[in-house]
């Protein structure tokens, strides 16, 4: 395995341990990331890394 997946897969890995408690990185905790979006909490976080 290459290093580069190595990384990434470290990377997701982070991601979902954030998205496990999205409401402590929240401006509004208890009322952001609560509705059914069509972006969630995991995929903003990748779209914005992946910009």
């Amino acid at each position: 395995m290459a290093y580069a997946d190595v990384v990434k897969m470290m990377l997701i890995a982070s991601i979902d341990e954030l998205a496990k408690n999205p409401e402590q990185f929240a401006l509004h905790p208890g009322k952001d990331f609560t509705r059914n979006r069509k972006l969630c909490f995991k995929d903003f976080i990748l779209l914005l890394l992946t910009m």
